[in-house]
């Protein structure tokens, strides 16, 4: 994972580092930063990146249940891409 989006994904999330504290509106908001800044290809690499973080954790039993991204923690659609 390049080191920008360890970055970012880091300072949003670690202020709520406690597993139970992180909630889909922080993914939200994680989301929302990401896409002022990146285009959608970055974007979409990005929030894939994130997720599978997470579901490594999971997986491997490093967190006690698995995360819940919500509605808005998604890539960007393929029409975006195209532009």
């Amino acid at each position: 994972m390049p080191s920008t989006h360890k970055k970012v994904i880091v300072r949003k999330l670690d202020r709520d580092s406690a597993q139970g504290y992180i909630t889909p509106a922080d993914f939200g908001e994680l989301r929302a930063k990401m896409a002022r800044r990146w285009g959608p290809t970055r974007l979409g690499n990005g929030i894939v990146r994130a997720r599978s973080v997470f579901k490594f954790a999971a997986d491997n039993d490093l967190i006690n249940k698995a995360i819940r991204f919500g509605s808005e923690f998604t890539k960007p659609p393929k029409s975006a891409l195209d532009e």
